[in-house]
């Protein structure tokens, strides 16, 4: 796959160690097999954290597989809690669902790119639909792990470390392009929305999927409920009060936000209330079940849509067309 700097979009040339651009003098190093093209802009992931647990991953890989180097991942970097990470690791084992059904929606084609890819699950999803797959990711560490599980399954991709907003691509590299739960992550969406609608060109179809900051259920990520009814600032002191975490990066979008944001890069897109599938519903427990059997059913009344879709646990983009 050939790339471009991120920075200039200059042609970028092989080098001692990585890729050269002339334009803007800048070297992109290659990293533990991972060509590293993230352009040094303020982003949530600390650099030199990260750089220390993908070395001690890749370390492990030989001698471990998939889920053991999850294991270890949850050793290195232990999450808050028990019932945090629960819910991080149930939260990879019913994505494989929503993956699935959001490819499905994309048709076929030559190249297809996940932005944030993680884990690589929708990257595995992809796989049968596309020839050729690329996976983003500002973490090492996560394309670390993604190369592990998708070796398992037989799969092939270009992973490589990059920010979302600045893609070393040229203008329609790509036939599609997924953004699961990355919105939540970056300072401004808009940026993402730019970047993803240049390197599909005119006839790419794309797939977002992002938590809703007035869902009624617990914030994904850090497990509390009614946090997005809270200011920024306010929500951001209670999780490290409670948890002793750093939220400040993570701004879920309302309904309204998002929108503003789509409005202003990608005025096709479409809005739509996700769909739970069987296999994500199973692993809700009693309480959570019968919230989801409701909003089942209310999703499919056309006057309960629009007023569902301030409270809905996440909203989906897709090109209308």
């Amino acid at each position: 796959m050939e790339y471009c700097c991120p920075v200039c979009r200059g042609d970028l040339e092989p080098a001692a160690g990585g890729f050269s651009c002339a334009a803007c003098v800048r070297l992109f190093p290659v990293v533990l097999g991972f060509p590293d093209f993230r352009s040094g802009q303020p982003t949530e992931v600390d650099l030199e954290q990260d750089s220390r647990l993908a070395h001690q991953l890749a370390a492990a890989d030989s001698s471990l597989d998939f889920e053991g180097l999850r294991n270890l991942y949850y050793e290195l970097a232990p999450e808050a809690s028990e019932e945090l990470e629960a819910l991080h690791r149930g939260h990879f084992d019913s994505e494989a669902e929503q993956a699935e059904r959001a490819i499905g929606g994309l048709g076929q084609g030559e190249a297809f790119l996940d932005l944030g890819c993680g884990m690589g699950r929708y990257l595995l999803a992809a796989s049968p639909r596309f020839s050729k797959l690329a996976g983003v990711d500002a973490a090492l560490f996560q394309l670390v792990l993604a190369r592990k599980f998708l070796s398992e399954h037989g799969v092939e991709a270009t992973l490589l470390a990059a920010e979302a907003e600045r893609l070393p691509f040229a203008d329609g590299a790509f036939a599609a392009a997924v953004g699961a739960d990355l919105l939540e992550h970056v300072a401004e969406p808009k940026a993402i929305f730019r970047e993803v609608r240049r390197a599909l060109g005119r006839d790419g179809r794309y797939f977002f999927a992002t938590p809703n900051r007035y869902r009624v259920t617990a914030e994904p990520h850090v497990g509390l409920v009614g946090l997005g009814y809270l200011t920024h600032k306010t929500a951001a002191v209670l999780v490290k009060k409670r948890l002793g975490l750093d939220y400040s990066s993570i701004r879920p979008l309302s309904y309204w936000g998002l929108n503003r944001a789509l409005r202003a890069t990608l005025p096709t897109a479409v809005v739509m209330l996700p769909e739970l599938g069987p296999r994500e519903r199973a692993a809700f427990g009693i309480v959570k079940r019968t919230f989801a059997a409701a909003y089942e059913l209310w999703r499919k009344i056309p006057l309960l849509r629009a007023p569902l879709l301030l409270i809905a646990p996440y909203f989906e983009v897709r090109c209308s067309s």
